[in-house]
């Protein structure tokens, strides 16, 4: 299991399988909610785009999803290890099944994604890095979906893609 430090000290796990790399980083310092704005961040492995806003300041409620056990897990740990960011959940999930019920739905102010997005191309001969990468599980309509199932009217949706 490896370490990083953000800027303000706050701590990412990451392991073989959920790393992260400068898209997430990009993403995260991009696009950020708003202090106690009810954020989403969907595709979030280890967590790196809730911990860089919680690191940048925010403190509002916010959901990491991931599908894969693993990579939610050390997002878990990685959130026992920073005790002041309780308000970030680690939920893991399919976000095509996130806010299908009526009551779920329009519950967050802000989501931001970075999704696999290759769809073609030598993939990986580890599962979880094929599927973090390729678009197997979550294509873009089916981030874009999910925002629109989950964000209230007006709310925020920023999505990471290739040019």
């Amino acid at each position: 299991m490896g370490v990083e430090i953000l800027d303000n000290g706050t701590r990412v796990l990451t392991a073989p399988g959920a790393t992260f790399g400068t898209d997430a980083l990009l993403l995260a310092r991009f696009a950020q909610p708003r202090r106690n704005e009810r954020a989403l961040d969907l595709c979030s492995g280890c967590g790196i785009v809730s911990l860089v806003w919680h690191d940048a300041g925010h403190r509002g409620p916010c959901t990491a999803l991931e599908i894969d056990p693993a990579a939610s897990a050390l997002c878990a740990a990685a959130l026992a290890e920073n005790a002041d960011a309780a308000h970030i959940a680690p939920a893991c999930g399919d976000l095509r099944q996130l806010c299908t019920a009526g009551p779920e739905q329009g519950q967050y102010d802000f989501a931001a994604c970075n999704p696999p997005y290759f769809t073609a191309g030598p993939r990986s001969p580890d599962p979880r890095r094929a599927e973090a990468r390729h678009t197997g599980s979550c294509t873009t309509a089916d981030a874009v979906d999910c925002a629109r199932r989950a964000l209230r009217d007006g709310g925020r949706f920023l999505l990471c893609q290739r040019p």
